[in-house]
């Protein structure tokens, strides 16, 4: 049985940015900023354990065999090599016939070789009654056209990266302002969209939402974290509201 890969809570998202703030508070007891520094560490490998298993699961919607411990790296590597050998591939039949690509059907192609059940998207693409054929295969007209995706991959290295808590917290502030395609990246560590039934802790989509617009809200206001301290964890809050006299509160 697949391991459960948990998901991000309430109480990460909210902790990181009462400890972001704590962590560069000037004034701050060295005994706190450590602790704060501890708790930032814990969400970070949250984040980044998220991170992984979901661009796992995608590679292996596609056919791809990611299997091991592989790096963000690593399968970003493998996402470039598709995409050349897509395009070589398709080449030849572009400039002889005009035609674009079709990524739709050949994506239900690896999947259904992978041994996926894709349901009605098989008949969708007129692969009910064909044989599958192995070919590994992504998105490549929405990876040529889209920046986004560009920079999605270097939030993922630059978390997988990040040594100092510093560059983490960085990091971390870059992933919650990213969007891809249909929401944010939050949305999909929060409710453990690609993972099935091995995300633990998942949000339904509407309160997943929800919190990502506090946490935009924050970003652009750049508010006092005093003022979501009740979804913090005790611990934190606790912190948080000790300082309350030093930030003019």
């Amino acid at each position: 049985m697949a391991a459960k890969v948990e998901m991000l809570s309430t109480t990460d998202i909210f902790d990181f940015y009462g400890c972001e703030f704590l962590f560069q508070f000037p004034g701050i007891e060295e005994s706190d900023q450590k602790m704060a520094e501890f708790r930032l560490d814990e969400v970070w490998g949250k984040y980044l354990t998220a991170v992984r298993e979901r661009i796992k699961s995608e590679m292996k919607f596609l056919g791809l065999d990611v299997s091991g411990n592989i790096s963000i790296k690593g399968m970003m590597k493998l996402v470039n090599d598709m995409l050349k050998n897509e395009i070589a591939t398709q080449a030849e039949e572009m400039r002889r016939t005009g035609a674009g690509f079709n990524m739709g059907k050949m994506i239900v192609q690896a999947s259904m070789a992978a041994g996926r059940d894709v349901g009605s998207l098989a008949k969708q693409f007129g692969l009910a009654q064909e044989k599958p054929v192995k070919k590994n295969t992504i998105d490549t007209e929405s990876l040529i056209k889209d920046p986004k995706w560009h920079i999605i991959a270097q939030a993922f290295e630059q978390l997988e990266n990040a040594k100092t808590t510093k560059e983490k917290i960085l990091s971390i502030d870059c992933l919650n302002g990213l969007q891809h395609h249909s929401f944010h990246l939050l949305i999909d560590l929060q409710t453990g969209r690609m993972l099935e039934d091995r995300a633990e802790g998942k949000k339904d989509q509407s309160e997943a939402m929800n919190i990502v617009k506090d946490v935009l809200q924050i970003k652009k206001d750049a508010r006092t974290p005093l003022e979501f301290a009740d979804r913090m964890s005790s611990d934190v809050r606790g912190m948080l509201t000790s300082y309350r006299h030093l930030m003019g509160r």
